[in-house]
């Protein structure tokens, strides 16, 4: 079974999708596995697409703080 599924939130697909396809202006730029076109993505439009996608803020840096008293 396959499904196409259309974002422009590229966590959401880094997270959901096994391939992609990149268009741009309707023609495919890039096309392949998830995992090689999110570490090296090969065509300028893609890398320009991944360093404008808003990244999401890890915990490494913010204290846990106890609500328990």
């Amino acid at each position: 079974m396959s499904y196409l599924f259309i974002s422009h939130d590229l966590n959401v697909v880094s997270n959901f999708c096994d391939r992609i396809i990149v268009l741009q202006k309707g023609a495919i730029v890039e096309t392949g596995d998830s995992s090689k076109i999110f570490t090296t993505p090969s065509h300028s439009y893609t890398r320009q697409l991944l360093e404008a996608a808003l990244q999401l803020p890890t915990t490494d840096h913010v204290p846990l703080i106890s609500l328990a008293k």
